[in-house]
């Protein structure tokens, strides 16, 4: 019954989060998204056994509709894309010292950074355009089947490694 469960944690989130709306962020919103795309997505056994199939030569597939995980896709798109256009939109992400700034902030940062990260304009600016790069790349090529892969392995290292710099609450493990 996991689309019914689903439902469920929706409706529960809804009046959860409605209970106190000055407790909300995005990271809410993106959670209360998700819950109500599960709704519509296939149960996981039925997700494992096409996995399975997939690999196995001469099986008949099986079928269900893929527009519930593209839902998925298309809002990790959508929220990398705008954030990539908003931080773009910011000197210090352009001059590539945001990240310098982001380093510095006691009250944002998880564990201590090393020295030759924090330290070194060079390594910021790379990691600051990097992260400009990845944020406006992912959309498109999270769409291309040849790219999809390694881009869901460097967003997951991506979010690891701000999970590890900074403290966003639950944003790290939503995303």
């Amino acid at each position: 019954f996991s689309r019914i469960a689903a439902a469920v944690s929706f409706l529960l989130l809804i009046a959860i989060q409605h209970a106190n709306i000055l407790l909300i962020d995005s990271e809410d919103t993106v959670i209360r998204l998700f819950a109500f795309f599960l709704i519509f997505a296939p149960p996981p056994a039925q997700l494992r056994a096409a996995a399975a199939d997939e690999n196995l030569p001469g099986v008949q597939r099986l079928a269900f509709p893929a527009w519930p995980l593209r839902l998925f896709q298309l809002q990790m798109c959508v929220i990398y894309f705008c954030t990539a256009i908003q931080k773009s939109d910011g000197a210090e992400w352009l001059d590539g010292t945001a990240l310098y700034y982001v380093f510095r902030l006691d009250d944002s940062a998880k564990f201590l950074m090393p020295s030759w990260i924090t330290e070194s304009p060079g390594v910021i600016k790379l990691g600051t355009w990097s992260v400009l790069v990845f944020e406006f790349l992912a959309p498109v090529l999270l769409w291309l089947k040849s790219t999809r892969r390694l881009t869901i392995i460097v967003a997951v290292l991506f979010h690891l490694l701000t999970h590890y710099s900074m403290n966003l609450h639950l944003f790290h493990g939503v995303m």
